[in-house]
């Protein structure tokens, strides 16, 4: 988990933080190394470093326009998606080999 937070941590971290938690690829990583079990979650990456956004501004019903998604809806099921012109698959099949 980002900065050895643990589940409950980060949870927290996510529900109490204004527009979740911003995560840099290594902390994508980190966060895909640590959790086991995660419901309703969405993960997204955006074209450039942000320090702040507003989560209400995103567009969950068109989720193909940001260069990479992760939702997990259960522990079990997740969805892992990357807009071709963007992706970078080296980074992309080490993320899957860690969550699956």
């Amino acid at each position: 988990m980002p900065d050895g937070m643990s589940v409950e941590e980060f949870e927290q971290a996510a529900n109490l933080t204004p527009g979740g938690v911003l995560l840099d690829w290594n902390g994508v990583i980190d966060f895909a190394s640590g959790v086991q079990h995660t419901y309703d979650l969405l993960l997204i990456a955006f074209e450039e470093d942000v320090a702040e956004f507003d989560a209400d501004a995103i567009d969950l019903d068109n989720l193909a326009c940001y260069p990479f998604t992760i939702q997990a809806f259960d522990s079990g099921e997740w969805m892992v998606s990357a807009r071709s012109d963007s992706a970078d698959l080296t980074n992309f099949e080490e993320l899957r080999s860690r969550v699956s």
